[in-house]
């Protein structure tokens, strides 16, 4: 493995993206979108259109403008167990704090994963 992901939950570190911000840029992608005349999430292109969006725009810097880059779920769970479902093999350690969810478990455990609990210090979280 060749990366962490900590899965704490939680809004990111402000750095990266405010709150406001996100919703903001949101609020205008979806604008954009239905504007184009599209029929909305009921329409068969929704998901792709929401990725072409995205990634002409708020996320460009990150996709380099290549929606195939992006992967839509439909919440936090759903992205950790397709994240863990192909990333993690038989027998790989997750580190997790004590406080960690039951869902982010029993996805950990689905994947075969063995999972280790540690204590967060004055840095977690930071």
């Amino acid at each position: 493995m060749t990366g962490i992901v900590n899965w704490m939950g939680g809004w990111p570190r402000e750095g990266l993206i405010s709150a406001s911000d996100w919703e903001e840029r949101l609020a205008a992608a979806a604008d954009r979108y239905r504007f184009a005349g599209s029929p909305g999430p009921a329409g068969p292109r929704w998901q792709e259109r929401v990725k072409e969006v995205l990634s002409d725009g708020l996320l460009a810097g990150k996709t380099q403008r290549h929606p195939e880059r992006l992967k839509l779920t439909r919440g936090a769970d759903a992205a950790l167990q397709l994240l863990a479902s192909r990333s993690l093999s038989e027998g790989d350690i997750v580190l997790v704090d004590r406080l960690t969810s039951r869902t982010a478990l029993q996805i950990f455990r689905k994947a075969g994963a063995r999972i280790e609990a540690v204590d967060g210090d004055e840095q977690a979280g930071v």
